[in-house]
């Protein structure tokens, strides 16, 4: 942008050698950029006002813009000067000036709402805005005749004596040009034409000796004219009530500064609009435009290493090849093949070549992911009557866990099962978009190889896939321990669908363990080749992610591997006790008397929690191991850190609170006596929380004398541990 409006402020070989054009582009394009991030922290009102404030200027730089070209051209292209020559090449000036005068003393006044004024001050102002706005209309015109006529004077003065005045300027600027670039030219030549040679030179000694600071006196004058302006009109007074206002908006807290600006700008479709108009150009353009690097097209076609090892490519790279040399298979490929081969390494390699493009590339991604996540709970509940009621559900909260027992109210009811899927359903996209961001950072992928950023590229949709299935696992698992008996309670359909899916994702977990470990396999094959190609040191030694040379390591795929492992195998955990907890609501729904439900339902929930604690603490010693023998990155410790303190932590603590109130409660049951036969005779020998007949044997005995069944007094415990008849202490003593 900047070497285009340079170029068109300087007219041939004519240009101010104390780099006014430069000056002014820099200065405008800097303008530009401080009002967009300025506009970044306002809201629309403020905006609006700024954008009027600024207009003015923004007219004034404008009107030296033309003012500099015309006078390049002036000096350059010198005809004898008359008015009609004048008008011909002056005229965008004075149209400049004139709505600098409009903005000035109609536009903003109409705009801040201009104060009543009487007859006296009212005159003073009308002066006050008639000198101004003559001084904005007549200074350019001023200082352009004045540009003229002495251009005019020099030439006839200077070539009254030597060359016509009638000869062509472009054979002028021709020998000009070539005596510049040329040392041999022959010296008849110089010496025939010395005379236009001396015109061209002494059109830039005008630019130079006589009219050198011009354009930036005219600048300066338009700037302080418009400043009068808002004076004479008391717009600083509105701009006060502005930056007030601003500042009422900064003294807020900063998440909530930031929420809301996040949520007016809108950024996450700002990243996801330059992606998508990236993408675009990429297919509409091709690689003329967007080259990869030639040295992986290169080591692609390679069937063998350097050491004469076959290399096994862990992807299919041809749309790689038919993109580089797409010139060359024009005759022999379709044009829907070349349109998907630029689709392709468009979206999975140079789309995610900065950091900007990253941003965007995780919008689009968690879209798809929410897209996909949608669908799929469309295919599981097509009438949505079991997702209506999850959230109906989920909108009442669940009662929180009793702090005696943080795990039991998790052990035996479904509540916070129907919340889970409700909240993985509506946060999917989210999750999706600041996993994506968060792996990326980890790969540094913007800085790998074309070959490395689509394996890495890959492997973050794999990722983003399991992120997918996680959330129609959980609905799944809500839908079915809510049904009743098929074809009593609820229709078979309700049961075969999530039943299906449960089937499928069994098979997806059986893919996890047989393919996806054999084709992240490849990955030392491939990258074994690309270490020839070096590297730049960059975040990615400081995020840890990937090996030096811009090649994931052996390390990384390893770790790779066994994540790709634990994500299967815990896909394969949540599936198969969600298929044995609905086997066990099946049978208490059949036998309601079943007494071994609630302990089996526990049991299972149990060793689910216990597993997933380990896979949680496997995925830690993982990323220790990375740091360990790979490299030590910033990224990875994060990473640990919000692991440990976030994850791991409390739920450990909560599962040592829990083994201890469990021994506890099961001591100090043991310690409360069982009544006789005689106390139960006196008693009636009917608990008082079942209502059902005791005995010696399943009995308890309070200290404060009444009488419970262990099995109902231990359940009522572990929720308030209190007599249920006296709200006497149970563990007084």
């Amino acid at each position: 942008m900047k070497n285009l409006l340079t170029s068109w402020l300087a007219y041939k070989d004519t240009l101010y050698t104390n780099g006014l054009s430069d000056e002014l582009t820099t200065f405008t394009i800097a303008l530009v950029f401080t009002l967009f991030l300025v506009a970044v922290l306002l809201p629309p009102k403020q905006i609006r006002t700024l954008g009027l404030l600024c207009l003015p200027f923004v007219l004034a730089i404008a009107t030296t813009f033309v003012f500099v070209r015309r006078f390049n051209e002036l000096a350059f292209d010198y005809r004898p000067w008359s008015w009609r020559f004048l008008l011909l090449k002056f005229f965008p000036i004075p149209m400049l000036s004139f709505l600098t005068v409009f903005a000035c003393f109609h536009l903003l006044p109409a705009f801040f709402h201009r104060r009543h004024l009487d007859d006296r001050h009212r005159f003073r102002q009308s002066v006050f805005r008639g000198f101004i706005g003559a001084s904005i209309m007549l200074l350019p015109v001023i200082l352009y005749i004045s540009v003229a006529t002495t251009i005019d004077h020099t030439y006839n003065k200077e070539l009254s004596t030597g060359i016509a005045k009638n000869s062509t300027p472009a054979v002028c600027n021709y020998f000009y040009a070539l005596g510049g670039r040329n040392n041999y030219l022959i010296h008849s030549v110089l010496l025939r034409y010395s005379d236009c040679l001396h015109s061209q030179s002494l059109a830039k000694l005008l630019t130079e000796l006589r009219f050198s600071l011009l354009p930036e006196l005219l600048a300066l004058l338009l700037t302080l004219c418009i400043f009068a302006a808002f004076l004479t009109e008391g717009f600083y007074f509105r701009l006060q009530v502005a930056l007030e206002e601003q500042l009422i908006q900064l003294s807020m807290e900063p998440f909530t500064f930031v929420t809301d600006n996040w949520n007016r700008l809108d950024v996450p479709s700002i990243f996801l609009c330059f992606w998508l108009i990236k993408l675009f150009l990429i297919v509409l353009l091709g690689a003329s435009f967007w080259p990869i690097d030639a040295k992986v097209i290169e080591l692609l076609s390679r069937a063998t290493d350097e050491y004469g090892m076959p290399i096994k490519h862990s992807l299919n790279f041809t749309f790689l090849s038919a993109y580089a040399n797409e010139e060359n298979l024009i005759n022999s490929t379709s044009l829907s093949y070349r349109l998907s081969s630029r689709f392709l390494t468009g979206a999975l390699a140079i789309g995610a070549e900065t950091w900007t493009s990253v941003y965007g590339a995780a919008v689009c991604v968690g879209l798809i992911s929410g897209f996909v996540v949608n669908f799929l709970a469309f295919c599981v509940d097509p009438l949505g009557a079991n997702i209506a009621q999850l959230i109906q559900t989920a909108e009442v909260a669940p009662v929180a866990a009793n702090p005696w027992i943080p795990i039991e109210e998790q052990l035996t009811s479904n509540d916070h099962i129907e919340v889970t899927a409700v909240e993985l359903l509506q946060n999917t996209s989210w999750s999706c978009v600041i996993l994506f961001v968060f792996l990326a950072i980890q790969y540094d992928l913007p800085n790998l190889t074309s070959h490395q950023r689509i394996f890495c590229f890959t492997h973050l949709l794999i990722v983003m896939g399991f992120t997918c299935v996680y959330p129609v696992e959980s609905l799944v698992k809500a839908i079915l321990l809510r049904l009743g008996l098929p074809g009593l309670d609820s229709p078979w359909i309700d049961h075969l669908i999530p039943l299906l899916f449960c089937a499928l994702m069994i098979g997806l977990s059986g893919c996890v363990f047989i393919h996806f470990p054999v084709w992240l396999s490849y990955l030392p094959y491939t990258g074994r080749g690309y270490q020839s190609l070096g590297g730049k040191s960059s975040l990615t030694d400081a995020a840890g992610g990937v090996g030096g040379g811009g090649t994931v390591s052996a390390y990384t795929g390893y770790a790779q591997r066994l994540r790709t492992y634990l994500c299967g195998g815990q896909l394969l955990l949540d599936v198969t006790c969600t298929l044995f907890e609905y086997a066990l609501h099946q049978a208490h729904h059949r036998w309601p008397l079943w007494t071994r439900f609630y302990s089996l339902l526990a049991a299972s929930r149990l060793f689910n929690i216990f597993v997933n604690y380990l896979i949680s603490l496997l995925s830690v010693l993982v990323i220790l191991w990375l740091i360990f023998y790979e490299s030590f990155g910033v990224c990875r410790v994060f990473i640990l850190i919000v692991h440990v303190f976030f994850v791991l932590y409390p739920a450990t603590c909560r599962g040592f609170f829990w083994l201890r109130t469990q021994l506890f409660l099961k001591d100090t049951m043991a310690s409360i006596p069982a009544p006789t036969s005689q106390q139960l005779d006196a008693y009636a020998d009917w608990c008082a929380i079942c209502y059902e007949a005791m005995s010696v044997g399943n009995a308890k005995r309070t200290l404060c004398g009444h009488m419970f069944h262990s099995k109902c007094l231990m359940q009522w415990v572990q929720r308030r541990p209190i007599c249920p008849m006296c709200n006497a202490d149970i563990f007084a003593s």
